[in-house]
């Protein structure tokens, strides 16, 4: 638990309270409003009251991993059989009970439930409950800070998303960009498709051949349409 007092106290409140709002429309402003909760976008303090005010969602919770990406919160738990099951549950409502307290509201409609394992019978007989009561989706992948996760962990529909992704971006640069200068084509690739698919490529890295080549063939394709390198095989294109 964190206490803050005195001056930095009278500093926060200051910040915090006493806030008014208005809506503009074709010029003509509306009445203004106090502003009861939040921080003001943009703040510098924003991010860092927010942090503090959460830093302690996970004290209670005794069986599960919690994670947390800014207001993205995942629970995390092996689950070998039915009192296991309780268990998450029961972290679950730890959650419920803490954004309760602290005057936050969860957004339902993003709750999203992952079942990793063999065990096909306790994954069909095994589910969760919302903070409303309603039961969580069970879905087969999810989005987690830009990668998808599926749940037989081979990541195929994520490289196929970046697949597809990379190519657009490449089609955007041969339509946009005239030259076709080796120089200029290679800092494009660095700056504005390379991202794309190195980012967390630590983690998807694949091991089945076809996606392999479906990524070689992005870089194989790149390269094509460089002139100065047409007369080479890929390996000396690619040094």
């Amino acid at each position: 638990m964190v206490y803050i007092t005195g001056k930095l106290l009278q500093w926060i409140r200051s910040f915090l309270t006493g806030r008014t709002q208005q809506v503009s429309v074709d010029y003509i402003l509306s009445k203004k409003a106090e502003v009861i909760s939040g921080v003001p976008q943009g703040s510098v303090l924003g991010p860092l009251l927010f942090l503090i005010m959460i830093q302690d969602i996970d004290t209670n919770i005794l069986h599960s991993f919690l994670s947390s990406f800014a207001d993205d919160i995942r629970l995390m738990k092996e689950i070998s059989n039915n009192t296991d099951v309780q268990f998450l549950q029961n972290d679950l409502d730890v959650v419920y009970q803490w954004t309760s307290l602290n005057n936050m509201q969860l957004n339902g409609l993003k709750f999203e439930h992952l079942k990793y394992g063999k065990n096909e019978e306790l994954k069909e007989h095994s589910s969760y409950l919302s903070d409303t009561g309603s039961p969580i989706e069970t879905k087969m992948d999810a989005k987690d800070l830009g990668v998808t996760l599926d749940v037989n962990m081979t990541y195929s529909k994520h490289i196929t998303n970046q697949i597809e992704e990379v190519k657009s971006i490449i089609a955007w640069i041969h339509r946009t960009f005239k030259t076709r200068d080796c120089q200029v084509m290679l800092t494009l690739w660095k700056s504005l498709v390379l991202p794309h698919i190195d980012y967390c490529s630590q983690l998807w890295s694949p091991s089945k051949r076809y996606l392999i080549q479906q990524l070689e063939s992005l870089q194989n394709s790149y390269l094509n349409g460089i002139p100065t390198l047409q007369d080479l095989n890929y390996w000396e294109n690619l040094n």
